[in-house]
């Protein structure tokens, strides 16, 4: 299957913690990923107006649940903070780049 939002290194590597794991939580930002994970629960965040300001319990993933992997475009840069501001039971995120375009977040 063609993925339009992911490449296939990054691909690889979703695929093999997947597979590596079985109480992980992999959230994204498109619905074309979801379609991957087979062994794992699956959180696609709604993006919040640009320019807005953001209310984080509207966006809030309360809980912890095993590892959280976010996967985001390189260019998200500042932004992906934000999103990792959503999942309040996790802290301590390490980066990982996984191609010249793609960056996965992680926290126990």
């Amino acid at each position: 299957m063609a993925q339009e939002y992911i490449d296939q290194p990054s691909l690889n590597y979703l695929l093999q913690l997947d597979r590596q794991n079985h109480n992980a939580i992999f959230a994204f930002i498109t619905t074309d990923l979801e379609l991957e994970i087979q062994h794992n629960r699956v959180i696609v965040m709604d993006i919040p107006p640009a320019g807005a300001p953001v209310n984080y319990e509207d966006y809030s993933y309360d809980g912890h649940a095993g590892p959280l992997y976010l996967l985001f475009p390189a260019s998200y840069g500042k932004d992906a903070g934000m999103f990792m501001k959503f999942f309040p039971g996790y802290s301590n995120f390490s980066v990982r780049k996984l191609s010249a375009k793609y960056v996965l977040y992680s926290a126990e």
